[in-house]
């Protein structure tokens, strides 16, 4: 009826029509407000990486609490979400059912616990904004204020 030329419309998946705003609201929420909206010179991305990677994902799993949603559906049909559990990222796993399934291979809930267990929150939350401090410090020009 159409031909060749018809135009397919598609749909992104039921109930999850934001996906890609999901990434961006992490880096609003997360990134954004821990780093700043600052320039970043030439030498400073892998610099950030590094800082991510040995210090701030550990902060992000073990020491910042998240708020989890419970979706309920109203009398209209509509999804409505309430935020009434908030916990570590890793509190979550280690409250589902067999949370070993959802681990890699060779990772144990037991060294990962060690890994909580090495410093309070309070201690990891100062240790994450002094070395962020030094990050910065690193980025500005001789001469400049930070």
């Amino acid at each position: 009826m159409f031909g060749e030329k018809a135009i397919e419309f598609t749909k992104s998946r039921a109930l999850h029509t934001n996906d890609r705003a999901l990434v961006k609201g992490k880096n609003g929420s997360i990134i954004r407000k821990h780093m700043g909206h600052w320039h970043i010179p030439q030498s400073g991305p892998a610099k950030i990486q590094s800082f991510y990677k040995e210090t701030f994902n550990e902060y992000l799993n073990f020491h910042h609490a998240c708020g989890f949603a419970t979706e309920t559906m109203d009398e209209k049909g509509e999804f409505k979400k309430r935020y009434e559990d908030y916990l570590t990222p890793f509190e979550k796993l280690q409250s589902l059912p067999k949370p070993e399934q959802f681990l890699k291979e060779g990772v144990t809930m037991e060294s990962l616990e060690e890994v909580e267990q090495q410093r309070s929150d309070i201690k990891y939350a100062k240790l994450v904004q002094e070395k962020k401090m030094a990050l910065s410090r690193s980025f500005s020009k001789p001469g400049i204020l930070t």
